[in-house]
């Protein structure tokens, strides 16, 4: 049997299975989708994870650190930031694997221990779900011979994790636009810059600065202390609108400062 792994990034999202021919699906999920810890007064809490399929299998719950740039959201401005909001070796899940039967579901609990003293901010970790399997000796011999007639995916769920230490502070960013063509569409260039210690659930929406036109509205989270790159394609504008971008928080419980910038397409 060849198994191959991919890797899911969840924000605000559960997933589901999906058939392949020929081919079997490890289908989970895990609730909630974002853990949201206040580290000032709570350092526990639990996940669920679900086993959505008809068959039974195990699943390793690890904590890790990734930078923005391994997760595609821009890169630190300064180069410590990262030993600074990173809390992955400071939790402790419980149990580190769980075995699933059909239809199942299991709690995990985590706790965070810092080995250091925290300072006023955000940290950042995310839980990675990664299902394991032990294989019996006739498995291991089909394997090695290539002889296996079924793939697997591996789903690898990755949970993010905030904890937060000291009062919340409104988080802002600075927004510089530009815009240009490609392949004859339009497009608006935004470069998004956190400097706080705190990050930005940025909802942004797009109209035409004269008539107010809809134009789009996309989501960004910009982590502390981070620039952020991003290309937004418009519907086909004549050169010369004037496209207005406003932002602000998404995230009721997590304040941040509104904003707004005009764009002249060139």
């Amino acid at each position: 049997m060849l198994r191959i792994a991919l890797v899911l990034s969840v924000c605000c999202l559960m997933l589901h299975s999906f058939p392949l021919a020929a081919e079997v699906i490890t289908s989970y999920s895990v609730a909630p989708t974002v853990v949201e810890v206040n580290l000032s007064s709570s350092r526990s809490g639990f996940v669920i994870v679900s086993n959505d399929t008809d068959k039974s299998f195990r699943i390793q719950i690890d904590p890790k650190y990734f930078t923005p740039q391994e997760l595609g959201f821009g890169r630190h401005i300064n180069d410590t930031v990262a030993g600074i909001e990173n809390i992955a070796d400071s939790i402790v899940v419980s149990p580190k694997v769980v075995r699933l039967t059909p239809k199942s579901k299991r709690m995990v609990r985590f706790s965070v221990k810092p080995g250091k003293t925290l300072e006023k901010g955000e940290y950042r970790a995310n839980f990675v779900f990664l299902p394991v399997e032990k294989k019996d000796a006739d498995e291991i011999k089909a394997d090695a011979k290539g002889i296996g007639t079924k793939i697997e995916w591996i789903l690898e769920l990755r949970i993010p994790f905030f904890g937060s230490f000291g009062t919340r502070e409104q988080s802002r960013i600075s927004v510089s636009a530009s815009s240009g063509t490609e392949k004859e569409q339009y497009f608006v260039d935004l470069v998004m810059k956190n400097p706080t210690i705190w990050r930005y659930p940025g909802e942004f929406t797009f109209t035409d600065a004269d008539t107010g036109e809809d134009l789009g509205l996309i989501r960004l989270i910009t982590y502390r202390e981070t620039e952020y790159s991003y290309r937004f394609m418009l519907k086909q504008k004549p050169r010369g609108t004037r496209v207005r971008v406003q932002w602000k928080s998404f995230l009721q419980d997590v304040p941040a400062e509104p904003g707004e910038t005009v764009v002249e397409i060139k």
